[in-house]
């Protein structure tokens, strides 16, 4: 839209790099609407927000003022996420302003003139479910919304879905601010999504499912890239919306399933009571029906328009151990001991008990990846390492005491006399068939127990006799 026709923009460009408050400074219109022109804006402490100043000419009106602020505070009151906040307000020069968080991305009408005039199917449904929660919070709480249309949903650069302006359209049923700013061109999409009761002003009729159908009619137009009503004029528009039936999506994209299609027609139903009896019901209905379809509907609209299908699911247990399953191999089970990897990847086969071999990765067993292959044979070597040690102390335990040493006097009878029964040996596996008889199979041999070396008889050690005492002589002793 160009300067000409909005008067309001060149107004509120007049006032950038304005400090209000003594704190707050403009640096950017984000947009004008009917009612008031949004801010990029920063603190004096850095923090950058959003600044919603009413225009002046509403200014003058002291109700429209107290709305202003009390309903902005309202959108506070949803306590939910997807409803943009209200920081801080204030007034400079008598006009007052709404300190909200900033939002950085673009309006979903945005969006769909940026790409081909509508989103993918699957995007669309994500955005209307996003919608449908932050409504489905606030009809907890008694209020309406009475303004949903796409450029009232806002579309972050981290994928979120904020629902602006809560409760701020009220002011139009006092100001007139929703015709006026029909008559300039600038909001025709206002009309376009209003339903037939809030059109024909029945103030008791609006309620839940009015945002109900203002929501239907935004779908409508996310998935097709038209409006309900096609009609060439404003005034044309506010009959047919009035008096006229919506027309099925499925005039306008046959393409889309009938399951979705249902949704949304019964979403725009003339009467109130035909409608979906509320945001939960709609909600609910419409993951249904994507699913039914088979849709894939993404957690969070890809700002490029464009989201890939999910990767299929891999196996926890294959990904995290990188096991392989062999087929059973015949014969005795035997475990063999693991050796060192040539590769990070390579593998060791390890029997179990039950005639099954598993391929496991020693480099999951050994160490972390975070080692790699130098972390895993050093751990290899050190074991190695303390297997010769230990194999080392074993054999000089068994060697024979040399010649002529004495043994102690603790010690206890020669090792000949306290050596267990000689171990059994297992011969190795015959390479040979097996004979059918199992008589035939060579007894186990004994090992042959180790002799102990004869150990040299020590010579007694005398005892000492106890000293006599004082006075007394020995009876051997001679006398002089």
């Amino acid at each position: 839209m160009t300067e000409l026709e909005n008067p309001l923009l060149p107004m509120a460009r007049d006032r950038l790099h304005t400090v209000i408050d003594g704190k707050w400074q403009l640096e950017a219109v984000l947009g004008v609407g009917g009612m008031a022109a949004v801010y990029a804006a920063r603190h004096r402490n850095g923090k950058r927000v959003a600044i919603k100043l009413l225009h002046p000419h509403l200014a003058v009106v002291p109700h429209v003022v107290q709305r202003f602020v009390r309903e902005g505070y309202a959108a506070n009151l949803v306590e939910h996420p997807g409803a943009v906040s209200v920081l801080d307000d204030g007034a400079i020069d008598g006009v007052p302003f709404l300190v909200m968080e900033l939002l950085e991305g673009e309006t979903a009408d945005a969006r769909c003139d940026r790409l081909d005039g509508h989103l993918a199917l699957g995007d669309a449904l994500a955005v209307t479910d996003a919608v449908l929660a932050v409504l489905e919070a606030g009809h907890r709480r008694g209020m309406v919304h009475r303004d949903i249309k796409p450029e009232n949903i806002f579309l972050t650069v981290d994928g979120e879905t904020k629902v602006l302006d809560f409760g701020i359209a009220r002011i139009d049923e006092v100001t007139g601010a929703g015709v006026s700013s029909t008559q300039s061109g600038s909001s025709l999409g206002t009309p376009a999504f209003m339903p037939p009761e809030q059109a024909r002003g029945e103030r008791g009729a609006v309620g839940a499912r009015t945002d109900l159908w203002s929501t239907g009619a935004t779908l409508f137009y996310l998935i097709s890239g038209k409006l309900v009503h096609d009609v060439p004029t404003v005034s044309a528009l506010l009959v047919q919306v009035m008096t006229q039936r919506a027309r099925s999506l499925a005039t306008v994209a046959p393409g889309v399933p009938a399951p979705i299609v249902a949704v949304v027609d019964r979403a725009l139903a003339f009467d109130p009571a035909d409608r979906w009896a509320s945001a939960e019901e709609m909600r609910q209905a419409l993951r249904a029906a994507a699913a039914s379809s088979a849709v894939f509907v993404p957690p969070k609209p890809s700002p490029a328009g464009f989201v890939p299908p999910p990767p299929p699911p891999r196996s926890s247990f294959a990904s995290a151990t990188s096991a392989v399953v062999s087929a059973p191999m015949p014969g005795p089970a035997t475990t063999r001991q693991p050796r060192a990897p040539d590769t990070p990847e390579a593998t060791e086969t390890l029997a179990s008990s039950r005639g099954v071999s598993s391929e496991v990765d020693l480099t999951e067993l050994v160490a972390p990846r975070a080692f790699g292959r130098r972390g895993v044979v050093a751990a290899l070597v050190a074991l190695a390492l303390l297997a010769a040690l230990g194999l080392t102390l074993a054999l000089r335990s068994d060697a024979p005491a040399p010649a002529g040493s004495a043994a102690p006097a603790s010690a206890g009878p020669p090792a000949a006399t306290m050596s267990a029964a000689p171990p059994i040996v297992t011969p190795p596996p015959s390479t040979e068939a097996p004979s059918a008889s199992p008589s035939s199979a060579p007894p186990p041999r004994r090992a042959e127990p180790r002799r102990a070396e004869p150990r040299q008889p020590t010579k007694p050690t005398p005892p000492v006799p106890a000293p006599l005492p004082a006075g007394r002589r020995d009876p051997g002793e001679s006398r002089n």
